[in-house]
C-alpha cells in the first residue's frame, strides 16, 4: 500500500526530485529508498557540496549548471540499480528459514511417526501381546509428531507462496520504478 502511494506522489510532481524536497518520507516501502538515494547521488554529481536536503538542488541562474553530463548519469543509473537489487535482497532475507521449515517439518513428521510405531511395536515385545496399553503410548506419539509436523508444514507453504508474490511483485514495481526515475532524471538533468 505504501508502494503505491509513493508511487502516487511521486507521479504528481511535475519535477523529479519535487517530492525528495518535500522531505516526506515513506518508510515503509523500498521504493522510496531506492528514490531517496538516486536524489543524493544526483545532487552530488550535481556538485552540490551542501549536506542538507533542502540545499541539495539549489539551483543556480544558469540552467546548464544544473545538469550533468551522460557519465554522470550512468553513475546515477548504477546507483539506482544496486540500491534496487539491494532492496530486493532485504525483501528476500528471512525467506530461507520459511522455505526450509516447508521443506524439513513433514519430515520431522515422518520420523516421528516412525519412531512411534518402533515405540508400538517395542511395547508389543515388551508384554508379549498386541493389547491397546501395549501399543497405545507408541501410536499416540506417532500421530502427535505427524499433526505437529503438519501444523508447522502447512501454513509454512501457504506463508511462504504468499510472501514470495509479493516480493516477486514489489520487485518488478522496483525495476519499473528505476527505469521511470532514470528517465525523468534523463529528461531533466542531462546536458543535451
Amino acid at each position: 500500500k505504501e508502494s503505491k502511494r509513493f508511487l502516487s506522489a511521486y507521479r504528481a510532481e511535475a519535477h523529479p526530485v519535487a517530492l525528495f524536497l518535500k522531505q516526506r518520507p515513506f518508510a515503509m516501502t523500498p521504493l522510496y529508498l531506492v528514490y531517496d538515494r538516486a536524489c543524493q547521488a544526483l545532487g552530488g554529481e550535481l556538485n552540490s557540496p551542501q549536506d542538507s536536503r533542502s540545499e541539495l538542488f539549489n539551483y543556480r541562474d544558469d540552467p546548464q549548471e544544473n545538469r550533468i553530463t551522460p557519465t554522470q548519469l550512468e553513475i546515477v543509473r548504477n546507483l539506482i540499480e544496486r540500491n534496487v537489487a539491494d532492496q530486493a535482497l532485504l525483501l528476500e532475507d528471512h525467506m530461507g528459514f520459511l522455505a526450509t521449515s516447508v521443506s524439513v517439518a513433514p519430515f520431522l513428521g515422518l520420523l516421528g511417526t516412525v519412531w512411534g510405531v518402533m515405540d508400538a511395536f517395542g511395547g508389543m515385545a515388551i508384554t508379549g501381546a498386541a493389547t491397546l496399553s501395549a501399543v497405545a503410548p507408541g501410536i499416540a506419539g506417532a500421530l502427535l509428531t505427524t499433526i505437529i509436523g503438519l501444523l508447522v508444514a502447512l501454513p509454512s507453504s501457504i506463508g511462504y507462496n504468499i510472501l514470495t508474490n509479493k516480493i516477486r511483485r514489489i520487485t518488478v514495481d522496483m525495476d519499473n520504478f528505476a527505469q521511470e526515475l532514470y528517465a525523468d532524471i534523463q529528461r531533466t538533468f542531462v546536458v543535451e
